[in-house]
């Protein structure tokens, strides 16, 4: 096995691609996220939100894997959050290119591209779970691949005053402390337990302060890591698909933790890391579950969360095109997202779905929709609604099945050994 220098520098040939297959050409195939038969068809290339929709097995990952190719390849820092929940890790297969014959036939036969592979690195909480597997897998390189990130007890009480799981008035409460405390500390001087002390002797009276600071030291627990990378780090890091994945965190509700810390941090950090026409491009997958309409999405344990959430996530979909950020969600209907956030969505891609609203409100033959190929989307930029055969991504996608960092690491370890032969 390659050392990780060895990796990186092998690699290096690859990812210095920028597959623009003839010098100097406006639009080149590779930035195409789909084809008619007679034009291809390119995203905005204006701050502008997207919105994914479909059943499950539809293709949506694929087609949001295209998109991020595309979004890299124009200079975007892309940055995913894979599904919290679920805990999947399927990102890090766009490490290698794509194999998947009917794929590569379609990439070849339609767009004339060739499979490449794009450089992605996933990230986490330093858990005790995920030190023993970069230990245990280092002969692996797991340590190149899957990062330790670094959130300071000045990120974890950021990330309090936002997400709070409190009734209105503890809530109010909370961020009034809060806004009284950070303008008293310096950022370098504050401490959980400091904010903590500070808490419990303002709230001196009130009913709820002690299940407050309970709630409070929960969410510090989750959220401790001493990783080697802040938030700043991979924002800056544009030579690579930064993945934030919750494979290496156990408890569902720590997971939903750990993915609204990072929609609230990443946003809040990216004003201070971006220059004047840098642009970041945040993936959301299972977005309604972090802005839910339908109350199927909304989950006991989580429910407070989930309603923080809703509601940052509705002004930063409003307010975010001015900050550089390009906001690209996915769920399986639409009207399973908040209507306030799809309603900044400027572009639309529905997939395979059994929604006969959905197929009235842009004109599509309900049946039609019901019956689409996984190949193939409707897709809407506000002016027409067309059907197009969706390019398939360049590099990886991983196959059913293949969800866990170790498929990663064997299935890589497989393909450099054939490269290396080869």
């Amino acid at each position: 096995m390659m050392s990780s220098s060895a990796v990186s520098s092998y690699l290096s040939r690859f990812y210095a691609l920028q597959a623009l297959e003839e010098e100097g050409e406006k639009h080149p195939r590779a930035l195409a996220v789909g084809r008619t038969a007679k034009h291809f068809i390119y995203l905005s290339e204006d701050v502008t939100h997207r919105y994914i929709g479909g059943r499950t097995n539809t293709g949506k990952t694929t087609l949001a894997q295209t998109i991020q190719e595309i979004d890299f390849q124009r200079g975007r820092k892309v940055l995913e959050l894979e599904p919290a929940l679920e805990a999947k890790n399927e990102r890090l297969f766009m490490n290698m290119p794509n194999n998947d014959e009917k794929m590569v036939e379609v990439l070849e036969k339609y767009f004339d591209l060739e499979p490449r592979p794009f450089k992605a690195r996933a990230y986490t909480i330093a858990t005790r779970q995920y030190r023993n597997f970069v230990e245990k897998y280092e002969h692996l390189d797991a340590g190149e691949f899957y990062r330790g990130i670094k959130l300071t007890d000045a990120d974890i009480i950021d990330v309090v005053a936002r997400i709070f799981p409190g009734g209105s008035m503890e809530t109010t409460w909370v961020r009034g402390r809060y806004r009284e405390y950070v303008e008293e500390v310096p950022r370098k001087y504050r401490s959980v337990e400091a904010f903590l002390e500070y808490l419990e002797e303002t709230g001196k009276g009130l009913g709820f302060t002690s299940w407050t600071l309970m709630k409070i030291r929960d969410v510090a627990r989750t959220l401790r890591s001493d990783g080697d990378y802040t938030i700043e780090d991979l924002l800056k890091a544009k030579d690579e698909v930064s993945v934030f994945t919750a494979a290496f965190i156990d408890d569902p509700l720590d997971r939903y933790i750990f993915a609204l810390a990072v929609l609230n941090l990443v946003y809040d950090r990216w004003k201070f890391v971006k220059r004047k026409d840098d642009v970041l491009s945040f993936f959301v997958a299972d977005a309604n579950l972090l802005a839910p309409r339908k109350q199927k999405d909304i989950l006991d344990r989580l429910e407070r969360y989930q309603v923080a959430m809703k509601q940052n996530l509705q002004i930063y979909v409003r307010i975010s095109r001015g900050q550089g950020v390009v906001w690209t969600f996915d769920s399986q209907e639409m009207d399973d997202l908040d209507e306030a956030v799809v309603s900044q969505c400027e572009e639309i891609f529905i997939k395979r779905m059994r929604n006969k609203a959905v197929a009235e409100r842009y004109g599509i033959n309900a049946k039609a929709l019901k019956a689409l190929k996984k190949r193939y989307a409707y897709f809407d930029n506000g002016e027409m609604t067309r059907r197009i055969l969706v390019r398939p991504p360049m590099s990886r996608k991983a196959a059913s099945g293949e969800y866990l960092p170790i498929h990663f690491l064997r299935e890589f370890e497989r393909w450099e050994n054939e490269e290396a032969t080869f």
